[in-house]
């Protein structure tokens, strides 16, 4: 049985994008057969949400201080705080690895780069070394590999707001309040994170809108699905979960909140699945917010652009990058 180790990071505090995704090659590759284990730079959450996946996870201060490193014939990789001696170590000690890069942080050892950014070009110094490049090669959760088609309705009734599991911008409570205020009629389903600092805030808008407002706590990925399966339009960031709206075909509002989001925000816009995406600092953000959600609201729209985000992520690129690995790579 091949054993694979995980390395990442995540936490309440920096987000729990590269878990989730790390999560989602460890459910692919175990369905091979291999056994799993991670390492991860995080904190008691991060533990706590690996744990609930029932695979086994230390948590250590910082991957470049690691000391030890557990057996095994594959490594995976998912880091932005992790230098390049560390994945000399890696590249070291396992026989098959795959770093995911998003954007181009450094010069990597031998092993396999990884990056399923939409309609990227690759850079000419990456032309000779072993690539798994582009959409295909998505990583999504168990829940998201297998999805049946959404239906379109006729009219905007239900919203999902979602900015991952930190909302570090603070943003949830500001779109809750443009959507209540500006979009009549509308129930608003709002995904509450771990951690989120904000929840007092929101608990007060939904006492004060209880017919309005439906937040959502502790949401697992078979959750999420159903949810994204039961909204007509969606008000997300621009990271893993992303992903999971194209692959579901839900017509989505994108807002980018970090720097590491720009490439896949450009992509998703260059395919036609999105509509104008913007950042969270804009000056004019409220204007915009609304200006893009409402080019969405007609049902010709809204139809074109969840057969168009089907069809861009077809929830089995986790499954081909572990395929690569354990028959292939």
């Amino acid at each position: 049985m091949p054993r694979a180790a995980i390395f990442t990071e995540g936490s309440a505090q920096i987000g729990m994008g590269h878990l989730t995704r790390c999560l989602s090659f460890a459910q692919a590759v175990s369905s091979f057969r291999a056994e799993v284990v991670f390492v991860v730079a995080g904190d008691s959450f991060a533990k706590e949400v690996v744990e609930s996946y029932k695979f086994p996870v230390t948590i250590v201060e910082s991957l470049n201080s690691l000391s030890q490193f557990p057996q095994g014939e594959i490594a995976f990789v998912d880091s932005y705080l992790a230098d390049l001696s560390f994945y000399k170590k890696v590249a070291q000690r396992y026989e098959k690895k795959i770093y995911i890069d998003d954007y181009f942080r450094l010069d990597y050892p031998a092993g396999v780069i990884l990056n399923y950014i939409p309609s990227l070009g690759i850079p000419e110094d990456y032309t000779n070394r072993p690539l798994l490049w582009g959409e295909k090669y998505h990583l999504l959760r168990k829940p998201f590999w297998n999805v049946a088609p959404k239906e379109i309705k006729g009219e905007v009734r239900e919203v999902l707001v979602t900015f991952g599991g930190d909302d570090i911008r603070n943003l949830t409570p500001k779109v809750v309040k443009i959507l209540l205020t500006h979009i009549k009629g509308l129930t608003i389903n709002v995904v509450v994170g771990g951690g989120f600092k904000n929840k007092g805030e929101l608990l007060k808008l939904a006492q004060s809108n209880p017919d309005r407002i439906k937040l959502c706590f502790n949401v697992s990925a078979e959750k999420m699905k159903r949810l994204m399966l039961s909204v007509d339009l969606a008000v997300s960031a621009g990271g893993q979960t992303l992903f999971e709206l194209a692959r579901v075909g839900v017509p989505t509002v994108a807002i980018g909140v970090a720097q590491n989001q720009e490439n896949n925000l450009k992509g998703f816009s260059n395919l036609g699945f999105l509509e104008t995406p913007f950042r969270w600092n804009e000056i004019n953000f409220e204007e915009k917010l609304l200006e893009v959600f409402n080019r969405l609201m007609p049902y010709k729209v809204r139809k074109e652009r969840s057969v168009l985000g089907r069809e861009i992520i077809d929830g089995k690129g986790a499954l081909r990058v572990a395929q690569f690995l354990i028959q292939g790579g």
